[in-house]
């Protein structure tokens, strides 16, 4: 037995079989959560090539799998991050109970973080980028409703990525003779050159990053966030891991001057236009450019504990996005699937939990004080105002138009007078999504208390769900007050790179 069998190979079979029960969504919920939970327990607590005894038994997990001719190795120091990418994906999993997603949602998540586990383990290392070629594949066609032809966002996204393989593969070949010539200074001008084309393609970089907006006005708010989360997460563990091995990448200073002047024109760009759009889902999507460019600074930051910051980013960016996500997705289903500043006037008022978890979810990634994503937040303007002050300026004011976005959409949501919208009484099963009893009621025209109560009853269609958004809202409560309490375990995840920042 070895170790990528156990998180790649069993995960990619685990989530074949799910998808024959997918009918049964509360299952299915739950049980992708609990494999989700166990593979991120077990990789956390088993060491890799020791023997482990078991009662009267011994075994040993090996750290080496060779499949069609590459060898997957996952090495003690990848044990933290590998536990961190499905406790990741168990949140994800958790919070589409309440956003209820297309049923493949859950084997398709569980397929994805097998794949980007792979990711991390496939040598020669530049092969992964076939790997993200898959799971872009793979997810194109989650992206559109059945029976309905993808959507230009979904499309461009596969152009774009399909795009950057080529050029990553290519670099492969002349990494070869980069390193057997280290000082040939045109073979390591013209990798470099090539390498940071097929990453500019693959991590949405300005100005490549026009599919991200697109994706999230047309595909299901959820999916679409789960996209933004997964696929910068997978390119820049890519990215880190080249940067470790490669020392005349990691000693470039023009190079890692350029990531930081990408990274703040990525923050400023989605924070302006963030600021003036009319549209929820595209909101989402330019919140995500901005952390696009977050992670772009905490890697320019590598020699001041940037490492730890680009960690550090992972847990409150999850809670943010979500907690959006999730909510926005009620809020899309209970306005037709119209979700623009017009269609939306007055939710607020009938949806108010919803409501309040997109503001939430907005004013976290903004850099609200006392919410999650601050104290990160801070340190990099910090870290910046240091040595770039222009590039932290414009981060700052990206951060200030979020939150313009966020107050645009809140004087939207809670309007006085909501537009009129037949309210339904429903009762759900809590592990089901099988309706009891449906009673249509007419327009409501009693008093404000009365309609506020059915209204506030129409939020919670089970128990389940209010525990599930208030778990979240109270996560982002503590994270971004008490962030000494996990910054600790952080320092677990360094180890994945060797070189890198040392």
């Amino acid at each position: 037995m070895n170790a990528p069998f156990i998180w790649i190979i069993l995960p990619i079979l685990i989530s074949i079989l799910l998808i024959i029960f997918r009918r049964h969504r509360g299952v299915i919920v739950f049980s992708g959560l609990a494999i989700c939970l166990l593979f991120a327990w077990s990789a956390w607590i088993v060491s890799f090539d020791q023997v482990i005894q078991l009662g009267t038994r011994t075994i040993k997990i090996g750290e080496t799998l060779s499949v069609f001719g590459r060898d997957f190795v996952l090495s003690e120091s990848e044990r933290p991050v590998i536990s961190l990418i499905y406790f990741i994906n168990a949140f994800w999993i958790l919070g589409a109970y309440y956003s209820k997603p297309t049923r493949l949602f859950v084997p398709y998540s569980i397929l994805v973080v097998a794949l980007l586990t792979a990711v991390i383990a496939v040598e020669p290392f530049l092969f992964a980028a076939v790997i993200l070629e898959l799971i872009v594949l793979l997810s194109v066609p989650l992206l559109a409703e059945p029976g309905q032809k993808s959507h230009k966002g979904a499309l461009r996204f596969l152009a774009f990525q399909t795009l950057a393989m080529p050029f990553i593969l290519f670099t492969s070949w002349m990494v070869t003779g980069v390193e057997a010539g280290p000082g040939d200074l045109e073979l390591l001008s013209r990798a470099a050159a090539l390498l940071g084309i097929g990453l500019t393609f693959s991590l949405a970089i300005f100005p490549f990053h026009s599919w991200i907006p697109m994706l999230a006005e047309e595909s299901p708010p959820y999916l679409a966030a789960y996209i933004f989360f997964v696929f910068p997460l997978g390119v820049s563990l890519f990215a880190l891991g080249l940067l470790d091995r490669f020392v005349w990448l990691r000693e470039s200073g023009i190079l890692i001057s350029i990531v930081q002047i990408l990274g703040g024109i990525m923050v400023f760009v989605g924070g302006f236009w963030a600021g003036v759009e009319r549209h929820l889902g595209r909101i989402l999507g330019f919140a995500a450019i901005m952390e696009i460019g977050y992670t772009l600074l905490s890697i320019s930051l590598i020699e001041k504990n940037g490492l730890l910051i680009y960690f550090w980013l992972f847990i409150p960016r999850l809670l943010a996005y979500v907690l959006w996500a999730m909510s926005l997705s009620k809020i899309n289903r209970d306005s037709n699937n119209n979700i623009n500043f017009g269609n939306i006037r007055g939710v607020g008022l009938q949806s108010p939990f919803s409501s309040i978890g997109v503001l939430i979810g907005n004013f976290t990634l903004a850099g609200i004080p006392f919410l999650a994503a601050f104290p990160g937040r801070l340190v990099i303007w910090e870290a910046l105002a240091k040595s770039s002050p222009i590039i932290a300026s414009g981060t700052i004011i990206g951060s200030i138009a979020l939150i313009v976005a966020g107050l645009r959409t809140l004087s939207v949501l809670f309007v006085s007078k909501p537009l009129p919208i037949k309210e339904n009484s429903l009762k759900i099963s809590p592990l089901s999504d099988s309706v009891i009893s449906e009673d249509k009621m007419p327009l409501l025209e009693t008093d404000s208390t009365d309609r506020l109560e059915k209204r506030i009853f129409l939020i919670e269609n089970n128990w389940v769900n209010s525990i599930i958004w208030g778990l979240f809202f109270l996560l982002i409560i503590y994270v971004g007050n008490f962030p000494q309490f996990y910054i600790r375990i952080l320092q677990n995840f360094l180890s994945v790179f060797e070189h890198f920042g040392q």
